[in-house]
């Protein structure tokens, strides 16, 4: 999934350990792409230079240009185009819509109201990093309740169950891989479940 964040959340999710911190674990992890231009990137480390971050940086230990290498080693990287008349109350915000454009992203992310107001453009959702996740991890859960479901009824008993068996016998390799899927179903349920949970704790 490619999305896109602007400056304000791609500082807070750099500096902070709060929700915007979990896109990049989530990209990190290879479950989101982060999306950006030059432009986009340029603004992100003239802001982060700002003297108003700088004992945060101190704090963390790290400097301006490491935490820019930090981000450009998660970024995938698209031309920046010249679009404009987006974001009329800021056209400075054009820049994030037109790589969201560019780079076919589903999502825009932003604390930034001129942009959060537009709600929607071309098939791209613009939204907080706390909906965006709350969406993500919600439709994950949904998806492994599903296979649990279907393994479920194809076996007609519950994964404990189905598991004593698998670990005492010697199933067929069909068995054994949906034994496999199951087991990341029901991983994949608890994770999400952990996930909402922690999301309504974070600010």
């Amino acid at each position: 999934m490619r999305i896109v964040i602007d400056t304000s959340t791609l500082i807070s999710a750099a500096l902070w350990n709060g929700l915007p911190h979990r896109l990049i674990e989530l990209a990190e992890a290879g479950q989101v792409t982060l999306c950006a231009t030059a432009e986009t990137l340029q603004e992100f480390q003239e802001v982060l230079a700002r003297p108003k971050f700088a004992s945060k940086i101190r704090e963390r230990a790290t400097t301006v240009d490491e935490i820019v290498q930090s981000v450009l080693r998660l970024v995938a990287l698209y031309p920046a185009v010249a679009l404009s008349g987006f974001v009329k109350a800021d056209a400075d915000d054009d820049k994030f819509l037109a790589c969201a454009l560019v780079a076919q992203a589903e999502y825009l992310i932003s604390s930034d109201a001129h942009l959060l107001d537009l709600e929607s453009h071309a098939g791209i959702d613009i939204v907080t990093a706390r909906e965006f996740l709350a969406r993500e991890f919600s439709r994950n859960l949904i998806k492994y309740q599903t296979m649990a479901r279907r393994f479920e009824a194809k076996y007609q008993q519950p994964f404990p169950t189905f598991r004593r068996w698998i670990l005492s016998s010697e199933p067929a390799s069909e068995v054994e891989q949906d034994y496999f899927d199951w087991e990341l179903a029901v991983t994949g349920i608890e994770d999400m479940e952990q996930e909402i949970k922690r999301l309504s704790a974070l600010s």
